[in-house]
């Protein structure tokens, strides 16, 4: 059985080695952190949509054009700015 299995083996490549030398489980750990790390620091960076609905608003935009701005629907918007009242 080895023999045959050695027969139809495929070669390997210089490519494929670099390719499961750089898969291993920790270079894939260190990649996971940086990447969460990243999107961690840009949804600290960006703002929620309520703070954007209440910027907009602040800034005397109708609730249509906040909708439009943001791609959202308007009875969204309506609803977010009547919880606004309520915070």
């Amino acid at each position: 059985m080895p023999e045959e299995n050695e027969a139809n083996a495929l070669p390997v490549k210089v490519e494929d080695k670099l390719e499961l030398a750089s898969a291993s489980p920790q270079n894939q750990g260190k990649q996971a952190a940086k990447e969460f790390s990243d999107m961690l620091q840009a949804s600290l960076n960006e703002r929620s949509l309520n703070e954007k609905v209440d910027m907009l608003a602040d800034q005397g935009h109708s609730i249509e054009e906040i909708a439009k701005k943001l791609g959202r629907g308007q009875t969204e918007i309506e609803l977010l700015l009547k919880f606004r009242m309520n915070r």
